[in-house]
């Protein structure tokens, strides 16, 4: 995402087959200084009813009416707006979504070294659109359809990911691509280390 800007809603609905963007050129040459990630709801802009009461995990679904740099902001069943904030690399770009109706699950765990943030975004149909997890690896009710590892190649550590039998692996600050089903996927590694990472998986 390139601009603070805010990109309002369309007066129609778009393509439900609108995807994220993401500038590999870009997220490559950035992704040594963007290693962190965190999408968290805002409840100092979010209406008190608006924001799910589950302690840990949080499910909200809606129409997305707005996109910048640092948050996305989409109105729930009820009309009201749900804000959340967003730290994503600059070289993914959610604006493509605006006016979609999507389902968003966010989940905060603070087991482990440091806390657990995982961010599932899908569209109206439950296909996935992003994937978005920075912590502890998850276990296999965790991996939304996918199995997630660490393994070593030359002494650095490598994310894998598998979608049954194919798989896609990636460095801390690569990109690889992963074929599941009838959807394209990019793999992005942000960070990589024994017991965690911080990545993306995108539909793009």
């Amino acid at each position: 995402m390139s601009s603070n800007r805010p990109l309002q809603l369309p007066m129609s609905a778009s393509s439900p087959l609108a995807l994220p963007r993401l500038d590999r050129n870009q997220l490559r040459s950035a992704a040594a200084v963007e290693c962190d990630l965190c999408i968290a709801f805002d409840t100092s802009l979010t209406a008190r009813s608006a924001i799910p009461r589950a302690a840990t995990s949080q499910r909200v679904r809606g129409r997305i009416t707005e996109v910048t740099s640092e948050r996305l902001v989409l109105r729930d069943e009820h009309d009201e707006a749900v804000v959340v904030r967003l730290l994503l690399p600059r070289a993914l770009d959610l604006s493509p979504l605006v006016g979609e109706r999507i389902a968003l699950e966010l989940s905060h765990e603070l087991s482990g070294r440091r806390p657990t943030v995982d961010a599932v975004l899908r569209d109206s149909r439950g296909r996935l659109l992003l994937w978005a997890r920075d912590g502890a690896l998850p276990g296999p009710r965790g991996a939304h359809g996918l199995a997630v590892r660490v393994t070593h190649d030359a002494a650095l550590p490598r994310l894998v990911v598998a979608a049954g039998r194919v798989t896609a692996s990636a460095t801390a600050g690569s990109v690889a691509e992963l074929q599941h089903g009838r959807a394209q996927l990019a793999l992005v590694a942000l960070r990589v280390e024994d017991d965690g990472a911080s990545f993306l998986v995108v539909r793009c």
